[in-house]
């Protein structure tokens, strides 16, 4: 049974798309009622989000980083 249940997985198949191609793609999934991408989504992917190794770090800034869970507490 293991098997038979093996052979029907999906297996993820990734492929480089140029950035034109999901802006189309988030313009169609847009008329959908639960987008699975948007326009937006795709501009902000555009985006580099990660800090510069350069840029300085919690302890020089004297930050003391929490868990989401803490800084949520009380919130509700």
């Amino acid at each position: 049974m293991q098997l038979i249940a093996e052979r029907h997985r999906w297996r993820r198949l990734f492929l480089p798309l140029p950035f034109p191609l999901w802006q189309a793609v988030g313009s169609l999934a847009e008329t959908l009622p639960a987008p699975p991408i948007t326009r937006n989504q795709v501009e902000l992917m555009q985006c580099d989000t990660v800090a510069s190794a350069a840029l300085p770090g919690f302890v020089t800034l004297g930050i003391a980083p929490l868990p989401i869970d803490s800084a949520l507490e009380g919130q509700l």
